[in-house]
């Protein structure tokens, strides 16, 4: 076996959390969904309920000429309440959207907490990897003082991550979910969770190439399962 670490497997391992880290992160992931019911259910609430009662006005209006004063004032205080009911409406709808908006957030975030969770999974082993290779090069008589410090700092992060992903969680679970729901906090909580794990990756990046200098990288890779 080469005695020099195998930087190409590293890249590759690299490369599969990479990719699930791209995955898990992207911001759009939580929104389309949501977006798409809220244009649907708004689509739905104006052709069965806005443009019907709408429609009856107008109707309404046509009766009411040629009509006598009595009968006008009692046609103009059935446009008037089919109005009040229809503003009622869609007070009740603008609610029940925030709310169903609200809901579906969380639902997104939380799966995407979980995905993150996988990432950091995976940085922990490359980390692990990482070290097994830093000893093999002791035992050769190398000191890799860069590399050990900064994957010290990757897994550092990585467990800062893993706190921010766990109080992500609990600040998800404690939020209420009604028609007052503040979504921007719930993206926002979203928001830190990503941000650390991005650091993490970014640590562990840095360790391996640390590595690239201690000795010629292998012309042929491991095979690594993630």
């Amino acid at each position: 076996m080469n005695k020099y670490i195998k930087i190409v497997a590293l890249v590759l391992t690299l490369g599969l959390g990479s990719g699930a880290y791209a995955i898990a992160t992207t911001s759009t992931d939580v929104m389309p969904g949501i977006n798409r019911e809220v244009r649907e259910s708004r689509q739905t609430f104006q052709e069965e309920t806005v443009k019907p009662a709408l429609q009856q006005i107008r109707e309404q209006r046509e009766s009411a000429r040629g009509e006598t004063n009595e009968v006008r004032a009692q046609i103009q205080s059935e446009i008037q309440e089919g109005r009040e009911a229809l503003q009622e409406q869609k007070r009740v709808f603008r609610e029940d959207l925030r709310k169903k908006l609200a809901s579906g957030l969380r639902a997104r975030i939380t799966k995407t907490l979980l995905r993150l969770d996988e990432v950091i999974v995976r940085l922990e082993n490359i980390n692990k990897r990482i070290e097994t290779r830093i000893t093999r090069l002791e035992s050769e008589g190398l000191t890799p003082v860069t590399t050990k410090a900064m994957v010290q700092e990757s897994k550092e992060k990585s467990d800062l991550a893993k706190t921010s992903i766990q109080n992500a969680k609990m600040a998800l679970a404690s939020a209420a979910i009604s028609a007052t729901t503040d979504t921007e906090e719930l993206r926002n909580i979203l928001k830190a969770a990503e941000m650390s794990v991005k650091e993490a990756k970014t640590a562990t990046v840095d360790a391996i190439a640390s590595l690239r200098g201690l000795g010629q990288p292998a012309t042929t890779t491991e095979s690594v399962t993630p």
